[in-house]
C-alpha cells in the first residue's frame, strides 16, 4: 500500500512509466530484430514512412530526440539503405530526410507489429488508447488558457479542439472524439464526423488550435474536416461557427 512518504518508490510517477516505457520496449524486440532495426530506428522509421520526406529538424522535434541522438541512427538507415539524407535545394542549411524504394517496401513487412505488441500486453484496446492519450498530454505542453468568450458567444457552447502537438496522425481523429464527447461508434473517419457534427443541434463555436502547425501531408485530410465545419456553417448561420486559433 502507497504511503504519503514522498520518495516511496511506489509513489513515484516516473518509475512506473519508466518500467513500462522499458518493458514495451522488450516487447517489441523480436518483431524489429526480424527487420534489423533498433527501437529508435523503428520509431524514426515509423514518422518517415508517415512523411516520406522531412528535415531533420522536424524529426527530432517530432521523436524528442536531439541531434547527438539521431544522426546516428539516421546514418545507420541511410547504410542500410531504407533512408537518404540530402541537402534541401531551397535552403543548403536544411537537411531532408526521405524514404527509399528499400525503406518503403520494408513498411509492409512492419505492418503487423502494433498488433502482435498490443496482444502480448495486460491492456485492452480502449485501456491502450487511454494510456496513449495520458502519455501524449504528460509529454505536450500545457494548452494555452481559453480566451474569454464575447457577449454574443455567452449563450453558445464552446468546444476546444487542440490539435497542437499532435505527432501521429490517429490523434487528431482521438482528439476530435474527446473534445466533442462523441460516441464508442465514432469510427474515426470524416463521413462519421459529419454526420456526427450535424447531430449537434445546440448554438456551437468550435475553437480549433494548432491546425496550421500540423504536417504538410496532413493537408488533404484536414482540408476535409474544414469543409464539413464550412458546409455546417453555411447551412446552419448564426447557430454554428468554428475558429482557427494558433
Amino acid at each position: 500500500m502507497a504511503t504519503k512518504d514522498p520518495l516511496k518508490l511506489e509513489n513515484q510517477l516516473g518509475f512506473p512509466l519508466y518500467a513500462a516505457s522499458r518493458e514495451l520496449i522488450k516487447r517489441h524486440r523480436p518483431y524489429l530484430d526480424a527487420l534489423g532495426l533498433t527501437y529508435t530506428q523503428y520509431i524514426a522509421m515509423l514518422v518517415i514512412w508517415d512523411e516520406r520526406k522531412i528535415s531533420v529538424k522536424q524529426l527530432g522535434e517530432r521523436l524528442f530526440l536531439d541531434s547527438g541522438t539521431l544522426t546516428p541512427v539516421l546514418k545507420s538507415l541511410e547504410a542500410k539503405r531504407l533512408i537518404t539524407r540530402k541537402r534541401s535545394a531551397a535552403d543548403e542549411r536544411v537537411l531532408m530526410v526521405q524514404i527509399s524504394e528499400k525503406g518503403n517496401s520494408l513498411r509492409e513487412r512492419a505492418m503487423n507489429i502494433p498488433e502482435h505488441v498490443l496482444r502480448g500486453i495486460s491492456l485492452s484496446r480502449s485501456e491502450a488508447k487511454e494510456l496513449i492519450r495520458l502519455a501524449n498530454k504528460l509529454i505536450l505542453r500545457e494548452p494555452e488558457p481559453e480566451p474569454e468568450q464575447s457577449e454574443s458567444e455567452e449563450n453558445v457552447q464552446v468546444i476546444s479542439l487542440d490539435l497542437r502537438g499532435c505527432k501521429f496522425y490517429f490523434e487528431v481523429h482521438e482528439r476530435i472524439a474527446q473534445a466533442f464527447n462523441f460516441p464508442d461508434w465514432y469510427e474515426r473517419n470524416w463521413v462519421a464526423f459529419r454526420q456526427l457534427i450535424y447531430g449537434e443541434k445546440d448554438p456551437l463555436l468550435v475553437r480549433i488550435y494548432g491546425l496550421r502547425g500540423l504536417p504538410e501531408s496532413w493537408k488533404h485530410d484536414m482540408d476535409k474536416m474544414l469543409d464539413i465545419l464550412d458546409e455546417k456553417k453555411q447551412n446552419f448561420p448564426g447557430s454554428f461557427d468554428y475558429k482557427l486559433i494558433d
